[in-house]
Order: structure tokens, then C-alpha cells, then sequence
């Protein structure tokens, strides 16, 4: 098929009108040029998504790495530190200095008490899941000091009656409660900052807010209030509690 020049109106070899004809060819070669280009946007697409794919693939991994780094300088933090502290302090009450019993019992109860604060004052933490953790670190606590009594004496690593296990479950419920307490502390700390930060926040929106507010957005304010107070008014509940079962599984023993 011979080119076509632009400027031509007729056939040059039989004198007829092509006009649609170049019109016809026109939209044609537009065509191919849409389609053409929309073919390059989608392999220029498919590139993309599947560089994306493999830079997100590492994205993850790393993600995941830093989860498990996290939670593994927590539990040296949170689990390893207090049981050492606890196990040192056994060591130089009762073994070292060999002084009275009262004096384990309040660092027992006050360090665990610190580090339980510590965990949750500054973010929501899993209270059931570090709860579970907590009662094991006082039975390991308690077992530790019990076979570091026992290398100095040579007296049996576990009770041999019904009221020395008695004592040793006490001992380390109170170390539990203990640090459960802290962590109470530590999550109505955490609420009440997070409290004054959000009020701080939206305080240059506060009259604006009442003007335009609806029945709805109050309803849903004041919802939100009340459930704030319910899980303050919880913790500190929840605080309370576990400070007299500490304290009464610490210390009723030595009066």
C-alpha cells in the first residue's frame, strides 16, 4: 500500500475524494499510539509491583526482627534483672549478712513493685500475658532462693511439710502481687498521660468543637469519658487489691 501525503485531497490515480479515507487512517494511528502507550504503562506498572514486592518482602523480615529484639530486651529487662536482684538480695540478707527476714521481705516487695511500674508507664502492655509471666518469676525467685539456701546448709531444695509450702507459695504470691501492683501503677500513670496529652492536643479546637457539635458527637464524648473513668477507676481497684495480698502474704509470716 502506497503512503498517502498529507496534503492531498484526491486519488492521484483515479481522482477521488479521500478524505475519509485519511480521516479512517488517521484515527487508526491514533489508535496504535493509545495502545502502544497503555502498553508501556502497564509493564512500567508490573515493574513497579514487583520491585515493590521484593523491597517489602525484607520490610517484613525486618519488622519481625525487631519484634523478637524488643520483646527479648524486655524479658532480659523485665524478667531476667528483677530475678537476679532478688536472688542477690536473698544471698546478701540471709547468706552474707545473715540478718533479719523482715528486711528480704520488704526488698521483695518493693522491687518487684519498681520494675512492674516501670514496664507499664509508658505503653499498654498485655496485663494477662505478663501476669502469667509475673507468677513465674516469683516461683522461680523462690526456688532459686531455696537452692541457694540449700547449698549453704545442705538442707532440701523443697519443703518437707505441709506448712513450710505453705510459706513458700506465700513468699512468692507476694513477689507476684508485688509486681502485678507496679504494673497497675504504671498502666493508670500511662492512662492519665495519655489523658493530658490528648486534652493538649485538642485544646485549640475545644470552642469550635462545642459550637459545632451534634447530639451524636457528645453522645460519643461522653461514652468515651465514662470508659475512661471505668478503666482508671479498674486499675486502681486492681492496684489496691494486689498491694494487700502482697502485703499480707509478705509479711503476715514475721508477726
Amino acid at each position: 500500500m502506497s503512503s498517502i501525503d498529507s496534503q492531498a485531497l484526491v486519488c492521484k490515480h483515479c481522482n477521488r475524494d479521500i478524505s475519509l479515507v485519511k480521516q479512517l487512517m488517521y484515527r487508526i494511528s491514533h489508535l496504535e499510539q493509545t495502545l502502544q502507550s497503555e502498553q508501556s504503562k502497564q509493564k512500567i506498572d508490573s515493574e513497579s509491583e514487583a520491585l515493590v514486592t521484593e523491597d517489602a518482602t525484607p520490610q517484613v523480615a525486618l519488622t519481625v526482627a525487631e519484634k523478637l529484639r524488643k520483646l527479648s530486651f524486655d524479658f532480659m529487662k523485665f524478667f531476667i534483672v528483677p530475678l537476679l536482684l532478688l536472688l542477690l538480695a536473698h544471698v546478701c540478707i540471709t547468706i552474707v549478712y545473715d540478718t533479719k527476714i523482715l528486711y528480704l521481705r520488704i526488698v521483695t516487695l518493693i522491687l518487684p513493685l519498681c520494675f512492674g511500674y516501670l514496664l507499664c508507664r509508658n505503653q499498654s502492655r498485655n496485663i494477662i500475658t505478663w501476669t502469667i509471666g509475673v507468677l513465674v518469676l516469683g516461683w522461680v525467685a523462690v526456688a532459686g532462693m531455696s537452692a541457694a539456701t540449700s547449698v549453704v546448709d545442705d538442707s532440701p531444695i523443697w519443703p518437707q511439710s505441709i506448712y513450710v509450702w505453705r510459706d513458700l507459695i506465700e513468699f512468692a504470691a507476694s513477689i507476684s502481687f508485688s509486681y502485678v501492683t507496679g504494673m497497675f501503677l504504671g498502666h493508670l500513670a500511662f492512662l492519665k498521660t495519655k489523658n493530658t496529652l490528648s486534652r493538649t492536643t485538642r485544646s485549640h479546637k475545644t470552642d469550635r468543637w462545642i459550637s459545632d457539635a451534634d447530639d451524636d458527637r457528645a453522645q460519643s464524648a461522653s461514652l468515651q469519658f465514662i470508659a475512661k473513668k471505668i478503666s482508671e477507676f479498674t486499675t486502681t481497684l486492681g492496684a489496691i487489691v494486689t498491694t494487700i495480698i502482697a502485703i499480707y502474704t509478705g509479711l503476715k509470716g514475721l508477726f
